[in-house]
């Protein structure tokens, strides 16, 4: 109570727009207005429609966007060069849709929006849910397999419900395989600093900093999804 939604997803609707605009607003001094943002999965669907299921299901076009589209890794101006790129590459730049849709990529594309806290909630579908709820109902029967020999998975599928254990256990299993530490720092007033490459993400380098009761990663998955990522359990493993 006395707070606004941090974050409001919908599908397009004008009238729902001006209602959010109007209603969840920031007060001098006390409430922050509500970030309003739009469904990615609702508009992903849109596209065959609107461009054709020929250029969508016949082509790599698909695949091309929705590696920029879905990343939650990538900057602002990666995105807009490549996916200028791949526009061009298809000879989109006078589909009207599809500049429209860009014209508002604020609106709904990750790229713009990684310092959000719990973004991630706007790549939630109606199909997610679903699985969410049976999972959570497996989780009252039994305890989830685990995958690695690490205490700490052990520790996370006896806290979490299993939909939530099977996002983090990733995480935890890509920290064993998929990180390569580039460069630790000495400890320096309880905090360690790394920098981690990850090589499922073009080689990124990701710096995350290490403390006893802290730890901070550049890619903010936390931050904008709630889940711990693999990069800082490669960083608090070293510790």
């Amino acid at each position: 109570m006395g707070r606004n939604p941090v974050v409001i997803v919908t599908d397009q609707c004008a009238a729902m727009k001006v209602a959010i605009r109007d209603t969840f607003v920031a007060v001098n001094g006390g409430l922050v207005a509500s970030k309003h943002r739009l469904c990615m999965w609702h508009i992903m669907e849109k596209f065959p429609m609107k461009l054709g299921n020929l250029l969508c299901k016949e082509t790599d076009f698909m695949d091309k966007m929705k590696t920029y589209i879905w990343s939650s890794n990538i900057e602002i101006g990666e995105f807009e060069t490549d996916c200028d790129a791949i526009i061009k590459e298809f000879k989109l730049e006078d589909n009207k849709w599809l500049s429209d849709m860009y014209g508002i990529r604020s609106y709904w594309i990750p790229a713009y929006f990684r310092n959000e806290p719990m973004f991630g909630l706007m790549r939630t579908t109606s199909r997610q849910r679903n699985e969410t709820v049976r999972l959570d109902n497996e989780s009252n029967i039994s305890l989830p397999t685990t995958l690695s020999t690490w205490f700490i998975e052990y520790d996370v599928a006896e806290l979490f419900t299993r939909a939530i254990f099977y996002k983090v256990q990733e995480e935890i299993i890509a920290s064993c395989y998929d990180m390569q530490i580039r460069r630790m720092s000495e400890e320096v007033e309880g905090v360690t600093h790394l920098k981690i490459r990850d090589v499922r993400v073009k080689d990124k380098l990701f710096k995350v900093s290490v403390s006893r009761n802290h730890v901070v990663c550049s890619c903010k998955k936390f931050v904008m999804c709630g889940i711990v990522c693999r990069h800082t359990f490669c960083g608090l493993k070293q510790i």
